[in-house]
Formats: C-alpha cells, structure tokens, sequence
C-alpha cells in the first residue's frame, strides 16, 4: 500500500498529460470537421467530430482522474469529470451556429452521448423524439427535426451573429 501511494503523484501526472495530449488531439479533429464541412464534405466532417467528441470525453475522464494539478491531493469524482461545465451550452452554440445542418445534427448525437438524453419514438408509431441536452429540450418527428429545434432554441438563448 505504501508503494501505491509513493507513485500516486506520478500517476496522476501521467493522467495529465496524457488528458492534455487527448485535447489537443481533439481541438485538431474539431478543425478537421470544420474544413470539411466548408468544404462539402458532411461524411468526413461527422467523422472528424464523431473522432473529436470521443478524444475530448477521454481528454475530461483523465483530467478527472489525475485531479486538479501534479502532486496535488485533493480529486474530481468520475461525475465531477464527465458533467458538463456551466457554460457548455453557450460555448456549444458558438461553435456549432453556423454549420450545415447534418453536421449540426452530428454534433448534437457527439455532445448527447456524454451530456444528454434522447427519446426515440417506438417503432411503428407517429410519435417524437426529444432532445435533452445542456439544460435544454426540444421536440420533433424525429431525429433530424428535433436536433434542428433543439438548435433554433439554442440559438434563441446565445444569439451569437
């Protein structure tokens, strides 16, 4: 147990820097998708966020785990790691405003799988699908209709121009 906690220091800043590395990995696939997507190319750039969604929930697990600087004491919980920042919502729309509706939609689907929640309508049924994301809910037909809503009321809030 003494070794353990001999190395702990060095571990956690080993989680750093590895959480550092994932960020810049991720900041990297968001400009990838944002070329792509000025340049007409929604598959590649859904990849590049699909890649950069998955490197920046890595990038805030690791972060939470290694604590909050080297050598320090005091830790994150898991769920301190992954919850979204106060300002995820604002900092979202900024960034996502103005792209092309399918990478808007692709976007959505990155940001629900590690903040949100969807209600998909049963199959077989004329129903909606909702969006929680960030605080904040919308509706539609389905999938495609209620991230476009989700995304007016978004922009509604912060209307960034």
């Amino acid at each position: 147990m003494a070794a353990i906690l001999a190395i702990a220091p060095q571990i956690a800043d080993r989680l750093a820097a590895e959480a550092a590395a994932a960020r810049m990995e991720a900041q990297t696939a968001r400009v990838a998708a944002k070329s792509s997507a000025r340049d007409g190319k929604p598959l590649l750039a859904r990849a590049a966020f699909a890649r950069a969604e998955r490197l920046q929930g890595r990038a805030s697990t690791l972060s939470g785990l290694a604590g909050t600087g080297p050598g320090r004491r005091c830790r994150m919980s898991l769920i301190d790691a992954i919850a979204p920042p106060p300002d995820a919502l604002a900092a979202f729309v900024a960034e996502w405003q103005g792209a092309a509706p399918e990478v808007q939609l692709a976007a959505i689907r990155g940001a629900l799988r590690r903040h949100g929640l969807e209600i998909p309508a049963l199959p077989g049924r004329v129903a909606f699908y909702e969006i929680q994301l960030f605080g904040l809910t919308a509706t539609g037909r389905d999938e495609a209709e209620a991230a476009q809503n989700w995304m007016k009321a978004a922009t509604r809030l912060f209307p960034f121009d």
